[in-house]
């Protein structure tokens, strides 16, 4: 779950409002281009006074037609997502950030040609609007396609797209606790083409998007949430392929045996003295939270190297591969300080409120007992994150989004 971009959208101003009565997203419109059998689809939703993130969601029509570029304003667009399998390439959902009186004008080249294609637009201009989660699915015959626990946070918003044929009576519903509005539902050609959107107002991994056909036909669908995101998580674009992402990107779960690491959204590469906190949620075979370099490798674990160092759950602070001290066995429910102080470069952690480091003497405030940081940590830039090497191990983060268990030490700032 979750193997989107996790990029925020930056530099944005203005407004947005609609898209299912929304202040944080628009519905455009939906375009169709069906002049003739082509390989070259141009969509376009018009010029605005202030700068946007635009979503596309479009499906092509052909057998065995696949996208191959969607291109805006000769800038390449950001695949979001475009389809499951064997299938992909025949829908798909796409974003690109428009500048101010710049045209949102899609161009969509396909690997043969075909006669249509239909495209449904939204707009955002809410800063720090990051995608959550993303499902895509094909059913060659079926009456109802699920596409199964869609991650949603409060304040923020799905869309949900559906290709059928032109013939089909095609809908979208939700099993969670918002109702979708019908943003437009387009029969060109021999497709139909149903667009859905809505605000969401829990948090919640569980609800299901479901394609609903009368008849028993071939459909497509596909769904993405978005969130506004304060401060720093975990990044779905930057961490070893057998995590998986939940909570607002703050928990990490392993979903198969294997040494691997996400990092943070966020990094730093000054002097800074940085806090978090870790929670143990499992009693998995080894796993831990801490910092690394941009040397650190995904596919392994902090403090193999001297390109990190991390607390795991056998108590345990590692770097360069060894054990640098001790806090004590980790169990379920743990709370772990972890502290930085990148000018001093040493760090602390501590089981709750515990001693640091094990040491009734140590404190970050002060300086006093840290460990010493690999060489690979004391200069350049770091960002903190979770390491976890055996299926289902799970850990949580809190960067400071909301209250600390334990109260940062003086001086320390929340990793953010």
């Amino acid at each position: 779950m979750i193997p989107g971009i996790g990029a925020a959208i930056g530099g944005l101003g203005g407004s947005a409002s609609g898209g299912g009565g929304s202040a944080i997203y628009a519905f455009l419109s939906t375009q169709a281009d069906t002049a003739a059998a082509s390989t070259t689809f141009i969509l376009s939703f018009g010029t605005v006074g202030y700068a946007r993130r635009v979503f596309l969601g479009f499906a092509v029509g052909g057998a065995s037609t696949n996208i191959t570029s969607v291109v805006n304003n000769s800038v390449g667009a950001t695949r979001i997502t475009d389809g499951p399998g064997s299938t992909a390439g025949r829908q798909g959902l796409y974003y690109s950030d428009v500048p101010a009186g710049v045209a949102a004008t899609f161009v969509i080249t396909t690997s043969a040609a075909c006669t249509t294609c239909v495209g449904s637009a939204y707009e955002t201009t809410t800063a720090n609007m990051v995608l959550l989660d993303v499902l895509a699915n094909f059913d060659s015959g079926t009456t109802s396609m699920a596409l199964s626990d869609l991650a949603v946070a409060a304040g923020g918003f799905v869309l949900a797209h559906a290709r059928a044929g032109a013939t089909d009576t095609l809908g979208l519903t939700y099993s969670g606790i918002d109702t979708p509005t019908q943003d437009d539902l387009t029969t060109s050609g021999f497709l139909k083409v149903l667009s859905k959107s809505f605000l969401t107002t829990e948090n919640a991994d569980t609800n299901d998007v479901a394609a609903t056909l009368a008849l028993s036909n071939a459909v497509w669908g596909l769904a993405a949430s978005f969130f506004v995101h304060v401060g720093g998580m975990l990044n779905p674009a930057d961490k070893a392929g057998p995590i998986s992402l939940s909570n607002i990107n703050l928990t990490a779960t392993a979903l198969s045996a294997g040494s691997s690491t996400v990092k943070t959204t966020n990094s730093y590469s000054g002097s800074e003295k940085l806090y978090f906190e870790w929670t143990v949620n499992s009693s998995g075979s080894f796993f831990g939270a801490g910092f690394g370099n941009s040397s650190a490798v995904l596919a392994s674990l902090l403090g193999i190297d001297a390109n990190g160092i991390a607390i795991y759950n056998d108590g345990n602070v590692y770097k360069n591969g060894s054990s640098a001290g001790s806090i004590g066995a980790l169990t379920i429910g743990n709370i772990v300080p972890i502290a930085i102080d990148r000018g001093a470069n040493l760090f602390w952690c501590r089981k709750g409120a515990g001693n640091w480091n094990n040491n009734g003497s140590a404190d970050p405030a002060t300086g006093v007992g840290g460990i010493a940081l690999p060489t690979g940590m004391t200069s350049g830039s770091f960002f903190a994150g979770l390491s976890l090497s055996g299926a289902g191990d799970q850990g949580t983060v809190n960067l400071g989004a909301s209250a600390f268990n334990q109260t940062p030490p003086s001086g320390f700032s929340a990793w953010g």
